[in-house]
């Protein structure tokens, strides 16, 4: 049996650039947002912040348990977590890419967003919410060569797009609707301390648009694709990238 849509939200990697604008921009537009991140609450979170490891499937499940147990079903998924082991001074090929950084950066970019996205589905295949909405993010990395990410960071996030089709068509039997933002070139805080100037010099240059995205033009993406004006919209990936990738 349905139940009425309870408007609470779960974003993750609430600590990062684009988590961040997404928890301000949804909890503006009136939902009930819970920020969840590795790291702790930001003086704005208060009580409406959960810390879970979206590598760890226990502390996943434990952060839901939290969440739902005090505030109900969780009807919006926005997945921002994610993470490179790339630096300025941290660029490898792919020869010289470690086992261990390979296997970081897949723990936080694709195994952490199937963590979250299965126990989403687990929790609305027993208890179903109206109108429910998962957005996962991808990168522009993860569709063309990206030097400065890494192979390990585009492969992880390649995934992402990869398992957000299956995830979608499973979502819509409940339904959920799915959908993948994969951001190009953002001005976040992530964004330079992976690059240097000459690349990001390099990089605007090639922006039709001619500068780097906003975290609040991004979270305002995420919130029509939450909204009810985007109940038709499932198993998309839209770019957005300011026209430096168009097909």
């Amino acid at each position: 049996m349905l139940v009425a849509m309870k408007k609470l939200a779960l974003v993750t990697g609430a600590g990062g650039g684009l988590g961040r604008a997404c928890v301000d921009r949804l909890r503006q537009s009136g939902l009930t947002v819970v920020a969840s991140d590795i790291r702790g609450p930001s003086a704005d979170d208060a009580g409406d912040f959960v810390r879970m490891d979206v590598s760890d499937e226990v502390s996943v499940a434990a952060a839901f348990d939290e969440v739902e147990g005090r505030l109900g079903p969780i009807a919006v998924l926005v997945c921002c977590a994610g993470g490179t082991t790339v630096t300025r001074a941290h660029q490898p090929s792919i020869a010289e890419t470690s086992l261990a950084d390979w296997v970081k950066t897949e723990a936080l970019n694709s195994r952490g967003t199937f963590l979250c996205v299965r126990e989403m589905l687990r929790r609305r295949t027993a208890s179903p919410v109206e109108g429910g909405r998962i957005v996962l993010t991808s990168s522009a990395a993860g569709q063309r060569p990206a030097v400065a990410a890494g192979a390990a960071y585009s492969a992880s996030k390649a995934a992402v797009l990869g398992f957000a089709r299956t995830a979608a068509l499973e979502a819509s039997r409940l339904g959920m609707t799915l959908n993948v933002v994969a951001p190009g070139g953002f001005d976040t805080d992530a964004y330079h301390v992976t690059t240097d100037e000459a690349q990001r010099k390099r990089q605007v240059e090639g922006i039709p648009v001619g500068r780097l995205g906003r975290p609040q033009e991004f979270a305002a993406l995420v919130q029509y694709l939450v909204s009810e004006d985007a109940a038709y919209l499932t198993g998309a990936t839209i770019d957005m990238n300011g026209g430096s990738r168009m097909a």
